[in-house]
């Protein structure tokens, strides 16, 4: 006997009869029949086994395929491994079709949390996924300014990721902070300027609820974060911005000059040193210039700029008794203790807190080159 003429009663029956469900999707698709007979029972029978077609289908975004499990009973609050509800799935693929249906579902959570407290509008923000997140952002009950585990909003993973567009949408959205603050102290606006995000810089900075100048933690301002990071066009925008303290020392005494003299950024430092509001010689807590941290790391090009200013001194020594040639004669910076011994100031046989010379320290490191030119 042919199994496609069999009644839909006896159809049932072998299909309660097979194990997995995964069986009983492949005795679904052997005939057109068994399709229209078992098809809702497939449903019913992933539902009863945990709804993780309606995982599946949400993440991959087939609407239709949830619509039809929600018909038939799914649970919409069933989660992933990674406590991912199907709409927390959805949101972070972008599919935006498959929210919408979500979103309609009886007893959706839109603010349901993942295993870090990530709620569907933190992850469609920091994805990037600009029609989600709208859709989510005119849904009843939706908190636009939630935190995950970190203090993190959508607005902050929005603004670090570059996402110009979500950013917009979240500053004309009712509740959002844009000066909220993360475990770290750090604002939208700071994980913009790190990031090297300038078009969201500029939305920033044009919105004027937001802080320019706010202080981390550690006391590190957006100008520190892009003056260390290189990011140029974001220090010339903090630079011409109202309310930015171009010169402000952290907590242990550096200013953005002296992070970026100590990473060689010679752009942002001739832009600090342009802007006439610096210190070109502020010592940090271990008594550091940053003439001395550009001088121990080797950066020649920096060395030059600050030689060449002048309030600059060319022989600061810091909390070990160490100068720039010392730190330089160190490390076997050559060009750079060249730079240095053509300063008329600079002493040549300079003694630090441990009795010992550049020509010494060189010479324990064995830095040839250095040692001839210093000796």
């Amino acid at each position: 006997m042919n199994l496609h003429v069999l009644p839909n009663e006896l159809l049932h029956l072998i299909a309660d009869n097979l194990e997995l469900i995964s069986d009983v999707n492949s005795f679904v698709q052997a005939h057109t029949r068994f399709f229209a007979a078992l098809n809702s029972y497939l449903y019913l029978q992933n539902i009863r086994s945990g709804s993780s077609a309606l995982i599946w289908a949400a993440k991959f975004g087939r609407p239709v395929a949830v619509k039809k499990l929600l018909d038939e009973g799914a649970d919409v609050g069933v989660t992933s491994d990674k406590n991912l509800t199907p709409l927390a799935l959805a949101a972070e693929n972008g599919h935006e079709a498959t929210v919408r249906v979500l979103l309609a579902a009886k007893g959706v959570n839109p603010n349901c949390e993942d295993l870090v407290r990530r709620t569907p509008l933190i992850i469609a923000s920091k994805n990037g996924h600009e029609a989600v997140t709208k859709l989510l952002l005119n849904s009843h009950g939706v908190k636009s300014d939630s935190k995950e585990l970190f203090g993190r909003t959508p607005l902050s993973y929005a603004a670090q990721n570059g996402h110009a567009a979500i950013v917009e949408l979240l500053l004309m959205a009712s509740g959002v902070d844009p000066n909220s603050r993360d475990e770290q102290g750090q604002t939208p606006i700071s994980w913009a300027a790190k990031y090297g995000r300038e078009a969201v810089v500029k939305l920033l900075l044009a919105e004027k609820r937001v802080n320019p100048d706010p202080k981390d933690s550690n006391g590190q301002t957006p100008l520190f974060f892009s003056a260390k990071n290189g990011h140029e066009e974001i220090v010339r925008l903090l630079l011409a911005t109202k309310g930015v303290d171009s010169d402000l020392m952290d907590n242990l005494g550096w200013t953005p000059l002296a992070l970026a003299a100590q990473l060689g950024r010679e752009g942002v430092i001739k832009l600090l040193l342009a802007s006439g509001h610096v210190n070109p010689d502020a010592k940090n807590y271990l008594g550091r210039t940053p003439l001395s941290l550009a001088a121990e790391n080797g950066h020649e090009a920096v060395v030059r700029l600050l030689l060449a200013t002048a309030e600059v001194d060319p022989d600061p020594r810091d909390s070990d008794g160490r100068t720039p040639l010392s730190r330089a004669a160190h490390k076997g910076h050559e060009a750079v203790v060249k730079l240095l011994l053509a300063q008329e100031r600079v002493k040549q046989n300079s003694v630090d807190n441990y009795g010992m010379t550049p020509v010494f320290l060189a010479t324990r490191k064995r830095h040839e080159a250095v040692i001839r030119l210093l000796g």
